[in-house]
């Protein structure tokens, strides 16, 4: 879903919204399995603009996305933080590759059977 605050409102409606705040929730459809849950806060380009570093604080510190949106929707961009971001990167990297993909399927198969076996952590330094 995608929480959209009255300044994007006001951008997307025009400024005849009264001034209390609104939110308007959507369905994202079309987005990959793992965001379906996922709340994703909408705000103007122009708010963004105007309060910049407080809404770069807000995505590292509560590892939100953040969609910022413009008049033209299909200048609407995300923004997300450099852990998150690298963090998708590694994930489609290893969705990407057969081989990694196959190992942690298979793994997680041997798993659901009951076929693991526990034991100490290995210390890389012995």
């Amino acid at each position: 879903m995608i929480q959209e605050d009255h300044s994007a409102m006001q951008a997307r409606h025009g400024a005849s919204l009264h001034n209390r705040r609104h939110t308007v929730q959507y369905f994202v459809q079309d987005m990959p399995q793992w965001t379906e849950n996922m709340m994703v806060q909408a705000v103007s380009y122009s708010a963004f603009r105007n309060n910049l570093k407080s809404y770069m604080r807000k995505v590292n510190e509560d590892a939100d996305t953040l969609m910022v949106t413009n008049i033209d929707p299909n200048d609407n961009v995300v923004v997300m933080s450099v852990r998150d971001y690298d963090s998708l990167m590694e994930m489609l990297r290893i969705h990407q590759n057969p081989y990694l993909r196959d190992k942690i399927a298979q793994g997680l198969e041997q798993a659901r059977q009951g076929s693991v076996l526990p034991h100490d952590l290995i210390d890389p330094e012995d």
